[in-house]
């Protein structure tokens, strides 16, 4: 069996040296530039309001207003720190009774349906084309138990050109599916631990935030 005899020479040559990590591995310009920038870790999802108090409401007629509202920054600061994004997760269920339930996040200063970016967060999304109702223009199937307090997936939303509106969380009662909206006034929605994330946020989280 041969040995490999290791010196300072044979170190210094042939191995890692100073100049071969300044040259030809991580610099400070191949962070700035392509890896991990400030707007870049601003997107990723930080906290920005959450409710820990649970909120019930009758089902009655339509969509119900879950929470409060929340009022986005300016334009120019969606767009660079946000990247235009914004993300919600909660807790919710619906009493017992007939129907499942559907949520959204709205925006009550245009009166339109805030819509998922396209990928993983906009599964189980039922929007335009689907046989909801014409004004309704989508909301997320429920997850989990669905007469049990059950945390919905983060979802992350497309805020672009929302700067200074009010966004309010809003669930109804629904088919299975999700997609044929109901009206049940026997039944009662909750929801709890609401988040709300400037950026990209996605997975589950708890009252703690993660």
């Amino acid at each position: 069996m041969s040995l490999i005899k290791l010196n300072n020479r044979s170190l210094s040559n042939n191995a890692v040296t100073s100049d071969a990590i300044a040259t030809d591995a991580v610099t400070t310009a191949k962070i700035a530039n392509d890896a991990i920038t400030h707007p870049k870790i601003l997107s990723l999802g930080s906290m920005l309001y959450s409710w820990d108090a649970s909120v019930a409401s009758a089902s009655g007629t339509g969509w119900r207003t879950m929470s409060s509202t929340v009022t986005l920054p300016s334009d120019s600061h969606l767009a660079t720190y946000w990247a235009n994004m914004m993300s919600a997760t909660f807790f919710g269920y619906i009493s017992s009774g007939s129907w499942y339930w559907t949520w959204r996040v709205y925006d009550v200063t245009a009166n339109t349906v805030v819509q998922p970016i396209s990928g993983p967060s906009s599964e189980q999304w039922y929007g335009a084309g689907s046989s909801q109702d014409a004004e309704d223009d989508g909301g997320f199937r429920f997850r989990g138990a669905v007469h049990q307090a059950s945390q919905q997936p983060a979802r992350v939303l497309d805020v672009t050109g929302r700067g200074g509106n009010g966004m309010t969380l809003e669930m109804r009662p629904s088919n299975g599916n999700g997609d044929v909206p109901q009206t049940n006034a026997s039944q009662t929605l909750y929801a709890d631990q609401i988040f709300w994330y400037a950026g990209a946020m996605t997975g589950m989280h708890n009252e703690n935030g993660y």
